[in-house]
């Protein structure tokens, strides 16, 4: 007699036959987190800014007279951008397409997905908790980037205006990550038969993501060139591929809205109690705003539907046992 399971005895089971392979993912994310974030701590300034910042200081010397110095910085956000950018949201692409392998097609092609099969539960609750198995050991590996982005970010200068822009991110970033989990699940159940054909499928789906990336960042060039206008020459910047920008209306990743740009033309005078010290902080660029929410809201509303999707096909499958 086959013993009696429940769902979250599947999820349990995965957990302990991969524990290994999660714990090394766990240290290697704490360990990537902050090397990459202490960067920021190796400046010589006393206040660590999330926005991108210049420090000017005038110097007063007896025989050179006043002189003033400047040193800038990209601020934690530029940590947080490597942290949070589309190739981490590949690479947790990529630990999501393994553990699906690992926990469903490796299982159908050895038949020890038998075992679950027999069992009371029904298919669409098997592959229900092997995805949230999938998503919860996502969430596990996540945790060193998201509470030392936090800590980071709590202890910056501009912490009470940017702080919640930071969470927002580190929420989205993972929506956005389950959604991706998501549409390969879907793939690998569908084509459960023909896994090299679905994983071509998935990782297609990631170089697409990273060839309109690139394509994109090039619209983004400027080029400078003078004119005169009233007499007075002066510097005018064109934007030569501009055009290569509608390239984010077939790029997935134009799902991933980004709740940390800042203007980079556009800087707030922050004084100190030194009259010849002063900070100028670059200020927050959120030009659609109905577009953070709209997104988001996309993202959960297509990872409810794909998953919909995904347990009716499970459903109708024998996996040839």
């Amino acid at each position: 007699m086959v013993k009696k399971v429940s769902g979250f005895q599947i999820i349990k089971t995965h957990l302990k036959s991969n524990w290994k392979l999660i714990l090394f993912l766990f240290l290697m994310a704490l360990v990537g987190s902050v090397l990459v974030l202490w960067i920021l701590l190796l400046g010589g300034e006393d206040r660590k800014y999330i926005a991108p910042w210049i420090f000017e200081e005038k110097i007063s010397h007896p025989s050179w007279g006043t002189t003033s110095s400047s040193i800038s910085g990209m601020g934690l956000q530029y940590s947080i951008g490597l942290l949070l950018s589309i190739g981490c949201v590949a690479i947790f692409s990529i630990l999501s397409l393994i553990f699906i392998f690992l926990t469903f097609n490796k299982e159908v092609k050895s038949t020890q997905i038998s075992i679950w099969l027999t069992s009371p539960i029904s298919k669409k609750n098997i592959m229900l908790f092997k995805f949230l198995f999938v998503i919860l050991t996502l969430f596990l590996i996540y945790l060193p980037m998201f509470f030392s982005i936090i800590i980071f970010a709590s202890l910056s200068y501009d912490a009470d205006k940017y702080f919640i822009n930071v969470f927002a991110q580190l929420i989205y970033f993972f929506v956005f990550v389950i959604l991706i989990s998501a549409v390969f699940s879907l793939i690998l159940t569908t084509l459960s038969d023909k896994v090299t054909l679905a994983i071509i499928f998935c990782v297609a789906i990631l170089v697409w993501m990273f060839f309109t990336s690139i394509i994109i960042s090039f619209s983004h060039i400027l080029n400078v060139h003078q004119e005169e206008i009233e007499g007075t020459m002066v510097n005018v910047y064109t934007r030569p591929y501009k055009l290569l920008e509608n390239f984010k209306y077939i790029a997935p990743q134009s799902l991933y809205a980004r709740f940390l740009t800042f203007s980079d033309d556009k800087y707030t005078i922050d004084p100190t109690t030194n009259p010849n010290q002063i900070y100028k902080v670059a200020t927050l660029n959120i030009a659609k705003t109905w577009w953070l929410v709209i997104s988001l809201f996309i993202n959960i509303s297509l990872i409810c539907l794909i998953e919909a999707l995904n347990l009716k096909i499970v459903n109708k499958k024998d996996f040839n046992i």
